[in-house]
């Protein structure tokens, strides 16, 4: 196949991948196929019967076709305007002990976890947070507008030191980095493991 890479000593799996859409997936012997870095469904979904075509053209006797597939993880990325000075982590720990953890020897960034959210935020001093954990779209900008990062941008948690790369708030996508899980199987179950 072109584009991939497969050693069974390494990884279980056959990484493959692709420009357009640019993602990377992992092809497991069992037929389940991993896909990331897509920015929405409808390129997971794409890439996954580009696979299944691939397939097919090498094994003309089997047919593969995709029979499910999900969402597992959707990841945004924030910049919160923080104006000449830094986000102080500290300060946001203090605050928001309950629902936080801060370790600045082991981990330069502070990790929220929102209450009944399935949604968990990354902060760093120079403004940028990674929102990560959402299983669909409605997640993820409800954490973006309020909340804790809400309370970054009001200057609440801003520090007068000065930061190399102060940003402005922009977001790359409400589902930056989707990771559909689906399912290629062969009608065939005795020959199902020859997609590998």
């Amino acid at each position: 196949m072109p584009g991939c890479s497969y050693d069974r000593a390494r990884f279980a799996a056959m990484t493959i991948r692709f420009s357009n859409p640019n993602c990377t997936l992992l092809l497991f012997s069992s037929g389940k196929l991993v896909v990331t870095g897509v920015r929405s469904w409808y390129d997971g979904v794409l890439s996954c019967l580009h696979v299944a075509r691939i397939l097919q053209a090498g094994m003309p006797g089997l047919d593969f076709r995709v029979v499910d597939c999900s969402v597992q993880n959707i990841v945004a990325h924030v910049e919160v305007p923080v104006g000449s000075g830094v986000l102080n982590l500290a300060a946001m720990y203090t605050s928001l002990n309950l629902h936080c953890t801060y370790q600045d020897n082991l981990f330069p960034g502070l990790i929220y976890r929102p209450p009944s959210s399935p949604v968990v935020l990354l902060c760093f001093y120079s403004g940028k947070i990674v929102i990560t954990g959402g299983k669909n779209q409605d997640d993820v900008p409800s954490r973006i507008s309020g909340g804790s990062v809400g309370a970054c941008s009001s200057g609440e948690f801003q520090s007068g030191r000065t930061s190399s790369r102060a940003g402005l708030e922009r977001s790359r996508g409400a589902g930056a980095s989707k990771r559909p899980g689906c399912r290629l199987k062969s009608p065939r179950p005795g020959r199902s493991r020859a997609a590998c």
